[in-house]
């Protein structure tokens, strides 16, 4: 016999980022003023970079094997800001834009080739939380070309994975959880651009302000060998979802454009969980293995006691979107019991 005993692997990340211009005196620059703050910005593709924790079960041919619980923790959060303050500032155009990038990655793996398999919980939980701002704060920001130009774009992603693989004579696994969290209803994935505190804002062409919060959460459960019994007691792989989305003029500013002011901000919230069993004869109680989505998506866009003024048009706007996918699949020889 062979026994194992509490495997653990977790994988923090807390990153706090800022660019900025401020002071209390005057600037004046001919041509642009851009000022911008990436985190975890790829070249091109999706992200990367994060936590990452994978712990591993028991690998090899054995004859008997006792695995307790696996468990893989990986939470990635940041804060990431770019502002102007106080400052007069004039300049052909002025552009902030900030943009995060993150990645949370948990893996639960138990792989092996044996006669008798006992293996106990798998576990893994993955979560993100960020904070994207882009704003001006106080001061006199002029545009006496271009436009003045403001974004902010949190993009994250939470993945969780518990997953059992081999061949085997007998298999019996207790539980498994895979939880994937994009926010928490006390710590929301935000996004957020405005301008406040008395700013003066004037563009010889525009005024944009956007806002755009995105992530995905998923969790997955996967069995894939070759197994002639097996049975799970209990399988749950939930995904849970908070977000922020915040675009506005806030009270006491003043805003001028030759052009057009466009005040928008966008979400899109991503959720999956899978339940997938391949190439085995194995039992996967239907009452007790599930997948779950939740997303909370809170969105304001809005103007408070200020001045706006745009020669041609004002925009505000606020768009919300949504996308939640469940599965539970059994393949080649798999079947699913239970009642009710």
């Amino acid at each position: 016999g062979f026994s194992v005993a509490v495997n653990k692997g977790t994988a923090d990340l807390n990153a706090k980022q800022n660019a900025y211009a401020f002071g209390t005196g005057s600037a004046t620059v001919f041509g642009k003023v851009e000022i911008l703050s990436k985190l975890n910005v790829p070249e091109s593709g999706a992200g990367t970079h994060g936590a990452k924790a994978t712990v591993r079960g028991p690998a090899g041919s054995l004859s008997a094997i006792s695995a307790d619980t696996n468990k893989a923790y990986a939470n990635s959060s940041s804060e990431n800001t770019g502002y102007i303050e106080d400052i007069d500032l004039s300049a052909d155009s002025v552009e902030i834009h900030v943009k995060t990038v993150n990645l949370a990655n948990a893996r639960a793996e138990n792989g092996t080739s044996v006669s008798l398999v006992t293996l106990g919980n798998l576990y893994a939980e993955s979560y993100t939380a960020d904070k994207t701002v882009a704003k001006i704060s106080g001061g006199k920001v002029t545009a006496t070309v271009g436009s003045v130009d403001l974004d902010a774009e949190s993009n994250s992603t939470s993945y969780a994975l518990a997953t059992a693989g081999g061949s085997a004579a007998l298999v019996s696994a207790t539980k498994s959880e895979s939880k994937a969290y994009v926010g928490k209803s006390s710590k929301k994935q935000s996004a957020e651009v405005f301008i406040e505190a008395d700013a003066i804002i004037k563009a010889k062409q525009d005024v944009d302000l956007f806002a755009y919060n995105t992530g995905s959460a998923e969790a997955v459960i996967q069995k894939g060998g070759s197994y002639s019994i097996g049975s799970v007691s209990s399988s749950s792989l939930p995904t849970s979802s908070h977000y922020d989305t915040y675009a506005g003029v806030k009270d006491g500013c003043s805003v001028t454009a030759d052009g057009n002011i466009n005040i928008r901000a966008q979400d899109y919230a991503k959720a999956r969980s899978d339940a997938k069993d391949t190439s085995m004869g194995f039992g996967i109680n239907s009452a007790t293995t599930y997948g779950s989505n939740t997303i909370d998506c809170v969105m304001k866009v809005g103007v408070g006691a200020s001045k706006l003024f745009a020669t041609e048009s004002v925009l505000i706007q606020a768009d919300s979107n949504a996308y939640m996918y469940a599965l539970t699949h059994a393949s080649v020889g798999s079947f699913f019991f239970g009642s009710g």
